[in-house]
């Protein structure tokens, strides 16, 4: 599996709509553990991505970490 969460995204749709319960965790899980800036980013701003609702809440609460991070790790480069 890709480390790239980018990557992983469309196969974690189709999870559900097949019904892959264990491929969704393991989908859930890849993005989680390998989420940038960038891709918390598109998780949380880009309003044509759609994820399984059993995701959903996960890997948006984990973009807001991985984003709140980054927003600090910048700031106080900055400063």
């Amino acid at each position: 599996m890709s480390s790239n969460p980018t990557e992983v995204i469309p196969l974690l749709q189709l999870t559900d709509e097949y019904l892959l319960p264990d491929l969704q965790r393991v989908c859930e899980d890849q993005i989680t553990e390998y989420m940038d800036g960038a891709t918390a980013t598109r998780i949380l701003t880009d309003k044509d991505l759609v994820l399984p609702t059993k995701s959903a809440k996960e890997i948006k609460e984990a973009a807001k970490a991985v984003f709140l991070e980054e927003y600090e790790r910048l700031r106080d480069i900055d400063t």
